[in-house]
């Protein structure tokens, strides 16, 4: 993204590809906002705050052909068993996906799709160290997007194939939630042949990916997902009003959440972690344009959501979200962003910045979290990056 300062590096995929509606692409005004006022971090926060956690850099490998690639989504089933996956920053490339094995990060083989130029992974959901589900999209020849989904056995990586939804002409999945092996829910958006995009979902059975039916809100997407249960899962997005969006799927059907309505500028949620049915913490931003983005933070008390904008803390973005119980969470994102609850209140830590460093996605099993993003090395090139730290809950 020409001219934007190094600091809130955004996917230049997020702003030249088509694969969002161009109306309100939040991610992207929130970096915008977030541009304008990130000195503003130098002010002290709101209230007491308790001692930080202590974050270590890691650095995993990049592809030797690619020139920028960044890490997108994390999971781990164990504290020394991760699988994180991501791909090409700006130019074609192949998707990546690497595991951490209790000391090390090593890049994982996989497979080209075929026809495509550069493909990509968003998210992943490990219900083993033998069994995992990543998804993400592919661009052909012709500048279009489709989804990708590919499947972790405990010794290589396959691609897997997904229904199209009908009268789509683009779609991708941006997040994953697995329960088991043979139940996973991803998540969306499909563009049909008026240009406009709406929410999809994706079931797998164990055999094969289906489309779930969703309330059709126009110019939405979901972003993030989390299954409390294998008969419950809950979705995250931004919807075409330019507001939150979140909805849940109970035994067989999605409907609107309800919530409270903040008539905000814009906003938008990014991810959701679930610890049941009746306990979920959703995260991202509240864009005022122009002035600055603050982390936009819900949770779902099995009734309603309640919404709450930070704006006594410094501006951010927070894009991934991990929690171990009801009231103990990890977020994570731009500027090595971490916002962590212990209880009722978030505070922020700050991870080790190693030269203008994001983190997009965060996994905690029990007190050992893994974040993951990209940051700018000595060369001027985006790389892949992994943060971890012992939660002081």
């Amino acid at each position: 993204m020409p001219g934007w300062p190094a600091k809130v590096t955004v996917p230049s995929w997020e702003c030249a590809n088509t694969r969002r509606p161009t109306n309100w692409s939040l991610r992207t005004l929130a970096a915008a906002a977030a541009a304008v006022a990130w000195i503003a971090l130098a002010m002290p926060l709101v209230g007491p705050q308790r001692a930080a956690a202590i974050w270590s850099i890691q650095r995993p490998p990049a592809r030797a052909s690619a020139t920028n690639s960044m890490l997108h989504g994390v999971s781990c089933p164990s504290s020394d068993a991760c699988i994180a996956v991501g791909g090409p920053d700006d130019h074609p490339g192949k998707m990546l996906a690497e595991r951490w094995d209790g000391s090390r990060w090593t890049i994982q083989r996989t497979t080209k799709p075929a026809g495509s130029i550069l493909s990509f992974l968003d998210g992943v959901s490990c219900v083993s160290e033998r069994s995992c589900t990543a998804v993400g999209f592919v661009v052909d020849r012709n500048g279009a997007d489709a989804v990708l989904t590919v499947r972790w056995n405990g010794s290589s990586w396959s691609m897997t194939r997904v229904a199209k939804p009908a009268g789509s002409i683009e779609s991708l999945l941006d997040a994953v939630s697995c329960t088991s092996e043979t139940a996973c829910t991803a998540v969306g958006g499909s563009e049909d042949r008026s240009g406009v995009w709406f929410t999809l979902v994706e079931r797998w059975n164990g055999s094969r990916w289906s489309v779930q039916p969703t309330p059709r809100f126009q110019y939405s997407e979901l972003l993030g997902v989390s299954c409390g249960s294998a008969r419950a899962c809950t979705a995250v997005g931004v919807s075409g009003d330019g507001s939150e969006l979140m909805e849940h799927w109970n035994a067989g059907a999605w409907s609107p959440a309800p919530g409270a309505d903040l008539t905000l500028p814009e906003s938008g949620l990014n991810a959701v972690s679930c610890t049941s049915p009746t306990a979920c913490t959703a995260v991202g931003e509240e864009v005022i344009p122009s002035i600055a983005a603050w982390p936009l933070l819900a949770t779902w008390n099995d009734y309603r959501w309640s919404v709450q904008p930070l704006r006594g803390q410094p501006p951010g973005v927070v894009y991934g979200v991990s929690c171990t119980s009801r009231v103990t969470c990890t977020a994570v994102g731009a500027d090595s962003l971490v916002e962590q609850m212990n209880g009722t209140r978030w505070t922020i830590d700050r991870a080790p910045d190693p030269e203008h460093s994001n983190l997009y996605g965060v996994s905690c099993a029990g007190r050992i979290c893994f974040a993951v993003g990209s940051w700018i090395d000595s060369s001027g090139w985006e790389v892949p990056l992994a943060e971890s730290t012992i939660a002081r809950h």
